[in-house]
C-alpha cells in the first residue's frame, strides 16, 4: 500500500509498515523468477522491515540510529516514495524533500546547474520562481565553476553540496537526511547542520546518522533499529545511550553482569574548605563566576556495561586544593578523579571522561591513551587504579550536566570496553548569564583599547 494523506495532527504517519525483498542466487535466476513465476523458480525472502509504526508531528526532528543493515536506508526510502510497502502504510502531508543516497536522482550527464534547475521542477517549484530558486541552490553549494561540469566529474564532497543546496530550497515540509554529512568538508558540514537547526523551526526532519552527538544535538525524539524492528523509542539520551550499550555489547565476548554489580561509591561531599592564597595561586577571574553545584544521585544502581574485568567504583571532582566538591564555578581548575578495581590482569589501560548536556550532547572530554601511548599502564587482578584529569572548568548554560566516565584496554581505535557509566556524577549549573549555546571558556584577559 502507498503513500496517503495525514491527518491533521501528524505530518507523518507509519502504521505497520513491512518490506520484503526477493533474493536470488544469480541474476539468471532473478530474470527466471520474473519470466516463469515463484512456482517454477525459488527465491529466497528476506525481511528488511517488521511492523514499523509511528507517528511524526509537525516540528519535530526524529531520529533513526541502528547498525548497518539494521533497515534505516530502507524506512526511509518508503517514506521517500522510492520505495512502496510490501505491508501497511506511510501517511504524509506536505511536500517531502530527501537526500538518501550520495547522487541519488542525479543525471550524471548534466551539469550540476542542470541538475538542480531539473529537481527544482520536480519538486513542484512555482515556474516564476525557478531561476531565483536556482541561483540560490548554486551559491548555497559553492563550488564555484564546477556548477557548470557534469556531475560525473564531482567528488563526493561536491555531490553532498549540491544535492543538500537542492532539498534546502524547495519548500520541503518534510526533510530527510541520510548519513550525506559523512562526506565532505566540516564547513559545509557546519553549514548543513545550522540549516537543520533553522528548518526545524518550520518544518519536519527526519535525520540518520552513526554521528550521536548529530543526532542528540538536532533531534528531540529517536528510534532505534535492529533487524528491521524497532528496539525502543524515546529521548535521544536514554534511546542513544541503550543503543550504544548494545554496540558495545556485541563487540565484547563477555558482557557485565548489571543486576549483581555492586553500587559506586561516592563519598559525602562536603563544602569546599578553601586556604588563603596569593593572586598567582587563585585560577578564577575577577568577577568571572559561573556557579555550578555537583550533585550525588541518591540511588545509584546504574550497573555500567562492558566487559567486566575492571569496574569504576569511585568518581569525584577535586578543587585545586585537592578538596572534594560540592560546588564550583566557571573558570576554576578542578580535577576529575576516577578509581577503578581490576579483577584481571589487564595491559593498555585507558581511562575517559565525557561531560554531556541534558540531551546527552558530549560538551568536552579526554582520555588517557596519549598521555600514555609510548609506556602503556598495565596492572594485575586485585590491584586497584586511578587517572587523574585537570581542567579549567568552563562556563556552563543553565542546566543539568552529566559526567560520563569509562574504563578500556587498548587503544583509540581498537579497544575493548571494560567498564563505561554514563552518569557517574551530576553537575547542575544555576547561571543565566553564559550567552553560548554549549559553553563558554574562560578568558585569560579582557580589555577594550584603541588599536
Amino acid at each position: 500500500m502507498g503513500l496517503q494523506m495525514s491527518c491533521e495532527s501528524s505530518v507523518l504517519t507509519v502504521t505497520a509498515v513491512e518490506k520484503k525483498y526477493q533474493l536470488h542466487a544469480t541474476p539468471w535466476k532473478k530474470l527466471m523468477h520474473l519470466a516463469l513465476g515463484g512456482r517454477w523458480v525459488q527465491a529466497q525472502e528476506f525481511l528488511a522491515l517488521t511492523d514499523i509504526s509511528f507517528d511524526v508531528g509537525r516540528g519535530e526532528s526524529l531520529g533513526i540510529i541502528g547498525s548497518n543493515g539494521s533497515g534505516k536506508s530502507t524506512l526511509l526510502q518508503l517514506i521517500a516514495g522510492t520505495l512502496t510497502p510490501t505491508s501497511g502504510t506511510i501517511a504524509i502531508k506536505g511536500r517531502v524533500a530527501a537526500l538518501l543516497e550520495l547522487g541519488a536522482g542525479f543525471n550524471p550527464e548534466l551539469t550540476g546547474r542542470e541538475n538542480l534547475l531539473l529537481g527544482a521542477h520536480l519538486h513542484g517549484v512555482d515556474a516564476e520562481q525557478i531561476d531565483v530558486r536556482v541561483a540560490d541552490m548554486v551559491t548555497f553549494a559553492d563550488i564555484g565553476d564546477f556548477i557548470d561540469q557534469p556531475v560525473k566529474f564531482y567528488s563526493s564532497g561536491m555531490f553532498v553540496r549540491v544535492a543538500f543546496a537542492l532539498v534546502a530550497h524547495v519548500d520541503a515540509d518534510v526533510l530527510i537526511v541520510d548519513e550525506a554529512l559523512a562526506v565532505g568538508d566540516a564547513m559545509f558540514a557546519q553549514k548543513c547542520m545550522r540549516y537543520m537547526s533553522d528548518f526545524m523551526q518550520r518544518g519536519t526532519l527526519i535525520f540518520v546518522s552513526h554521528d550521536m552527538a548529530s543526532v542528540r544535538s538536532l533531534c528531540n525524539r529517536v528510534i532505534w533499529l535492529d533487524k528491521g524492528q524497532v528496539m525502543a523509542v524515546g529521548d535521544p539520551k536514554s534511546v542513544g545511550d541503550a543503543y550504544l550499550e548494545q554496540c558495545y555489547a556485541q563487540q565484547q565476548p563477555v558482557a557485565l553482569k548489571t543486576a549483581s554489580a555492586p553500587q559506586l561509591v561516592q563519598e559525602e561531599l562536603e563544602p569546599t574548605q578553601k586556604k588563603a592564597v596569593g593572586p598567582q595561586e587563585d585560577f578564577r577571574l575577577q568577577g568571572a563566576i559561573n556557579p555550578l553545584h555537583i550533585k550525588a544521585v541518591p540511588v545509584f544502581d546504574f550497573g555500567g556495561f562492558g566487559a567486566g574485568q575492571a569496574r569504576i567504583d569511585h568518581v569525584v571532582l577535586h578543587d585545586e586544593w585537592g578538596q572534594n566538591l560540592k560546588q564550583t564555578e566557571g573558570g576554576r581548575k578542578t580535577s576529575l578523579r576516577i578509581e577503578a578495581q581490576l579483577h584481571a590482569n589487564l595491559d593498555e589501560l585507558v581511562f575517559g571522561y565525557f561531560i554531556r548536556n541534558r540531551m546527552g550532547l558530549n560538551i568536552f572530554g579526554d582520555n588517557t591513551f596519549l598521555a600514555h601511548a609510548e609506556q602503556p599502564v598495565s596492572g594485575q587482578a586485585g590491584e586497584r587504579v586511578c587517572a587523574v584529569f585537570e581542567f579549567i572548568m568552563p562556563f556552563l548554560p543553565k542546566g543539568e550536566y552529566s559526567i560520563c566516565v569509562a574504563l578500556a584496554t587498548g587503544s583509540n581505535q581498537q579497544h575493548v570496553q571494560q567498564h563505561w557509566v554514563n552518569e557517574a556524577l551530576i553537575i547542575q549549573s544555576i547561571d543565566n548569564h553564559v550567552h553560548a549555546d554549549v559553553m563558554a571558556l574562560p578568558s585569560i584577559s579582557m580589555v577594550i583599547r584603541k588599536a
